[in-house]
Parts: structure tokens; sequence; C-alpha cells
């Protein structure tokens, strides 16, 4: 099965969790690594309801005033 990209709102990469496995990077588990990092990063948003962690939201402040 071919590795599924990372979707912007996972709370971490797989090489981090790799790296914690101590999993070699490319072994045949990385597909399912990538499934379980979706779905629990989507989960603990939810269950949070954080859903404002992944807002990318662009601000503009206009202030009156000498500086």
């Amino acid at each position: 099965m071919p590795t599924p990209t990372a979707d912007q709102s996972d709370l971490t990469d797989l090489a981090s969790v790799e790296s914690m496995l101590q999993l070699p990077t490319g072994n045949v588990d990385e597909a399912t690594l990538q499934l379980i990092i979706t779905g629990v990063s989507d989960d603990i948003v939810e269950y949070t309801e954080r859903y404002s962690i992944m807002a990318q939201v662009g601000v503009t402040e206009t202030r009156t005033g000498n500086g």
C-alpha cells in the first residue's frame, strides 16, 4: 500500500513517530502509521473542540497613534 500523504491537520509527522518508535525510514508500516496519525489527530481536535488549531487566518491590524 502506498503511504498516504500527510494531512495539514496532523498534530505530528511520520518522521517524528518513526523516530520515537525507533523505526527506520521506509519501513513497511508507514502507510498504517500515517493513517493512524491522521485519524488520532482528528479525534484529538474533535474531543478537545479546538477546531481553531487547524484554522489558518490572516489578520491585519490598523491602529491609530504615533508609532
